[in-house]
């Protein structure tokens, strides 16, 4: 399979955006990739990007990544997103999907304009939070933006909320490319193919990392509040 100059561009801003927001880069590039290949293999192809992408994002913030918060939040994350996963068919994820949409929104609109919500800092809430999150993102398919939301409430640097929320999407990314691996789902991808989505996942990640670098940390969190508050317009009127 070769792959669009467009797409390729397209690729490597995504990946950017989504190592400075910590999420979103699937959700930029994925209907994109549909205008250029059909959409079992642009959902198989992303799901690799993405893969490359949260690896090159836990190594390069390695040193940053808070393991307390990555395992008690996101072992039970992993744990109530599969259960959620088997209630799919018992909700209406049409209005699930707009529910948190619109949450995301008046969190963000509520951090911006007035000021950063704080959780209190207890293994209690962390473990709650990671199963509230885990089990929503099993319905709607998402949890990126889901835990951005929350990452930012605990308060933590930036470099510390990119690495460990990388590290956090790192599990879940691994599981689901073994799955394609496993069922024969990766082998319309030639050596050529994944070596350039590797390069180019390099290069978004690198990218994001430099703007995060020279970006002041209120910047920065602001950034996070309006990101949030686009992926929550993309769910609400999806």
């Amino acid at each position: 399979m070769e792959l669009n100059i467009l797409f390729i561009v397209s690729a490597i801003i995504a990946e950017a955006v989504g190592t400075f927001t910590g999420f979103g880069a699937v959700t930029i590039l994925l209907p994109i990739a549909t205008f250029f290949m059909p959409v079992k293999e642009a959902v198989v192809s992303i799901a690799l990007f993405h893969l490359f992408g949260t690896s090159f994002r836990t190594l390069f913030f390695a040193r940053k990544i808070n393991l307390k918060v990555a395992l008690v939040f996101g072992i039970p994350s992993l744990i109530f997103s599969a259960i959620g996963a088997t209630f799919l068919s018992n909700f209406d994820t049409n209005t699930l999907t707009k529910i948190v949409g619109g949450a995301l929104i008046l969190y963000a609109f509520y951090s911006l304009l007035k000021e950063k919500i704080k959780l209190p800092k207890s293994n209690f809430i962390l473990a709650s939070g990671g199963s509230v999150v885990g089990f929503l993102a099993g319905l709607v398919g998402t949890a990126g933006a889901m835990r951005g939301a929350f990452l930012t409430a605990w308060n933590l640097a930036p470099e510390v909320y990119l690495g460990t929320g990388a590290l956090m999407g790192l599990g879940a990314d691994a599981a689901r490319v073994a799955v394609y691996y496993k069922g024969g789902m990766l082998s319309f991808l030639g050596n050529q193919t994944v070596i350039i989505l590797l390069v180019i996942a390099l290069i978004g990640t690198t990218i994001g990392k430099i703007l995060v670098v020279r970006t002041k940390e209120k910047i920065f969190t602001k950034f996070i509040f309006i990101a949030l508050t686009l992926a929550g317009a993309r769910l609400l009127f999806l």
